[in-house]
């Protein structure tokens, strides 16, 4: 039996609210690439508007309560054994960006498989986003540093 291990980079959402929060979906936008030439960029430049991505267990909307948590997949890395990353090398800009390494979590990826969807790959480097949860009632934003890395240890999201 094949087996694939995969990390994931979540956000976590709590809804710090006294009213529930209704059909929440989650969005992501990239501000700042690694240097690589414009016609390379990994995402692919429809990332400058926002993206949708998906909520653990690969759903679309949830309903968050007061005080209750729900988690955001944004980024999903397949892993080789002793956390190595799995690499795309037979993208056409590997040569200059190095390769693609880890995708954004959209229902694409996980419904048509990772190397489907080389535009919602990520390439090693630093990169800046914008994470946006838009309930029914409400809305939140967050920029955040994003850091993709061949280790999966040194693969990190943290506030900007």
């Amino acid at each position: 039996m094949l087996t694939q291990e995969i990390g994931y980079l979540r956000l976590r959402v709590r809804n710090l609210g006294p009213g529930v929060a209704y059909d929440c979906v989650s969005k992501v936008r990239f501000v700042k690439w690694p240097n690589c030439p414009v016609n390379c960029h990994a995402p692919s430049d429809e990332y400058v508007d926002w993206q949708d991505v998906l909520w653990a267990g690969w759903v679309k909307g949830v309903t968050i309560r007061p005080n209750d948590v729900r988690y955001v997949n944004i980024i999903m890395m397949p892993l080789q054994s002793g956390k190595a990353c799995f690499s795309v090398t037979q993208w056409h800009c590997a040569n200059q960006c190095g390769p693609i390494i880890a995708w954004i979590a959209k229902r694409d990826v996980f419904m048509l498989g990772c190397t489907a969807r080389l535009q919602d790959g990520l390439v090693p480097g630093e990169y800046r986003i914008d994470a946006q949860v838009t309930c029914r009632n409400g809305q939140t934003r967050e920029s955040m540093k994003l850091i993709i890395s061949q280790d999966w240890n040194v693969t990190d999201i943290t506030a900007a």
